[in-house]
């Protein structure tokens, strides 16, 4: 009787919208993942990376080889497309991940979110993290201008410069951060025009330099995401 009344349900709304993460696979450099079964669904996959133009190929792979997405159909390189499937149909069977960077140190990560069934069958389990999430770091101007990343993933970057207060005075500012392989993710910068800040940022694994140039005390907290980050992705 369960299984006709979820039979019912299904023929009457057979495409109903789950958008449950069912894949995550963090790495560096180029890298074929661990293959990892998916039923018939259609499926939205988000890529992050840093740097993202060390990126030269990204595909998923199934069981023939046959390979996902069509870049010649996406007119971007493909370190900037942070969604090249989107509520596409998959077949079922055995996939995995291929990424092809020209710096070993190129972090990335792929979340594969199962966005509607195609057939009747039971959902495969959600995607949970193996791990705790880190902890959050805080860089003070006096210390050591090192940040250590423990984890690959998405973070909120936050900073004051100049000392607290209700009304706190503008000073001009520039912050980046700079990885050991010596690239940089640039974070805000003030000046007469205004403060722009770069919020959420996607950071590999790793000691990076705090660069900040200003001449009043200033602290950065970088924080993880944890829990959804939109359309069925995740943070830690």
């Amino acid at each position: 009787m369960i299984a006709w009344a979820r039979w019912v349900r299904w023929r009457l709304n057979p495409y109903r919208q789950v958008d449950r993460l069912v894949a995550c696979e963090r790495g560096a450099g180029t890298t074929s993942t661990v293959p990892f079964r998916l039923p018939r669904a259609r499926y939205t996959v988000f890529n992050r990376y840093d740097p993202g133009e060390a990126v030269t190929s990204f595909a998923i792979v199934d069981e023939d080889g046959q390979r996902w997405p069509d870049w010649a159909a996406i007119s971007a390189p493909v370190g900037d497309v942070m969604a090249p499937l989107v509520q596409h149909e998959l077949r079922a069977g055995v996939y995995h991940i291929e990424i092809s960077t020209t710096m070993p140190t190129c972090s990335w990560q792929v979340q594969v979110v199962l966005n509607s069934m195609m057939a009747l069958r039971r959902l495969p389990p959600e995607w949970r993290p193996s791990s705790a999430a880190p902890e959050v770091v805080r860089v003070r101007s006096g210390d050591p201008p090192i940040l250590r990343v423990t984890q690959t993933g998405q973070y909120d970057a936050g900073w004051t410069v100049g000392e607290a207060s209700v009304r706190p005075a503008f000073h001009p500012y520039s912050l980046e951060l700079r990885a050991a392989d010596g690239h940089v993710v640039q974070l805000g910068a003030a000046s007469a025009m205004g403060d722009r800040r770069a919020g959420y940022v996607f950071l590999g694994a790793g000691q990076w330099t705090v660069e900040m140039i200003t001449n009043v005390p200033w602290e950065l907290v970088v924080t993880p995401v944890v829990g959804p980050t939109g359309g069925g992705a995740r943070g830690f």
